[in-house]
């Protein structure tokens, strides 16, 4: 057993036994822990254990297929690097643009790089650039409203 293995072996008799001892504790904590523990494990793992990558990547797309904007942008890179999965710039390009549609400041930042550098979707320096300055502006104007109450 491999030291990433023996970890997570270790840490799920721990999550178990936390369950025992806090009835209190529902399976939702439970469950969120246990989420909450794979991503942390898949960040802080040795690059040469590709199961693991491959899990990390199922979890983020489940996260980003259920909705999660923060989780969009993830698995926008993830397939923008091919880590955990086959490179495929459309893909993460799809990715930015849907957390982007949900609101998500680093998505729209995103889909603006992709835009200016041609990534998974034909160049347009001009809608790139757009994107942008529409996005400071914005948030200028969330400052602005601020400062004025």
């Amino acid at each position: 057993m491999h030291g990433y293995e023996r970890d997570v072996s270790k840490a799920k008799k721990n999550l178990e036994r936390l369950k025992k001892i806090s009835p209190q504790l529902s399976d939702d904590g439970i469950q969120q822990m246990k989420e909450e523990l794979v991503v942390f494990i898949a960040k802080n793992s040795p690059d040469e254990d590709e199961d693991h990558h491959d899990g990390h990547f199922s979890l983020v797309k489940a996260k980003a297929e259920a909705g999660d904007a923060s989780y969009m942008v993830e698995l926008g890179e993830l397939y923008l690097k091919g880590s955990g999965t086959p490179k495929d710039e459309k893909a993460g390009y799809h990715w930015f643009d849907l957390a982007s549609n949900a609101q998500n400041e680093m998505g729209t930042a995103r889909k603006a790089d992709c835009l200016l550098a041609g990534l998974g979707v034909q160049q347009n320096t001009s809608e790139g650039q757009s994107i942008l300055i529409e996005a400071v502006l914005d948030d200028r104007s969330g400052k602005d409203e601020f400062m004025s109450s």
